[in-house]
């Protein structure tokens, strides 16, 4: 049986025991919220605007529910967090980290001890890294999409959109780090 939930012009087709008891997000494995929850619950949700089922994520490990700062997933200092919520639907996803100024500067000065290392590696080494990147986001890029259409309320062909003019920039700057030559400026210089 299902019923319907109506949030402005968005009409989504859900599951009767979803609208009148809706997964508590306190209750799920490993404190990741709702999406989890709801889209291995309900993997039949779909949009009527699209008809395009956001079946379950078989790539849990995409949703993660701390920032990732110096090469580690880390909560805020305070443990303080804030929910993330699809707007569409109303639906609470999942809560991610509230960071404040001195989580803030902690993951800059990780930026910047990154930054030193990374402008150490070659070029072609560059190319090499954002490449393998750009090969993981083209493999998970149905996964990806999900996740951008129940964060941000899009429907699922757009978010398919979105993620493939993102993944083309990375692809982009993974050809041009190959044209990087550092040697070059450097006798140049001297």
């Amino acid at each position: 049986m299902q019923g319907f939930c109506r949030n402005g012009k968005r009409r989504l087709i859900l599951p009767r025991k979803f609208l009148e008891h809706p997964p508590d997000p306190r209750n799920t494995a490993e404190g990741l919220g709702d999406l989890k929850a709801l889209l291995n619950q309900y993997g039949s949700l779909t949009s009527r605007m699209t008809m395009h089922p956001v079946r379950t994520l078989t790539q849990l490990n995409l949703i993660q529910d701390k920032a990732f700062v110096g090469g580690v997933w880390k909560s805020a200092a305070s443990g303080k967090t804030f929910n993330v919520i699809n707007p569409s639907s109303g639906i609470v996803l999942g809560a991610v980290p509230d960071m404040d100024e001195s989580d803030t500067k902690a993951a800059i000065e990780a930026a910047h001890k990154a930054f030193l290392t990374w402008s150490k590696t070659t070029g072609k080494e560059r190319s090499s890294i954002l490449r393998n990147w750009f090969d993981l986001l083209v493999k998970n890029e149905n996964e990806i999409a999900r996740i951008v259409s129940s964060e941000s309320g899009k429907a699922f062909k757009e978010a398919i959109g979105e993620v493939a003019y993102g993944n083309s920039f990375i692809e982009w700057f993974s050809e041009e780090a190959r044209r990087i030559h550092v040697s070059l400026y450097i006798n140049f210089f001297k």
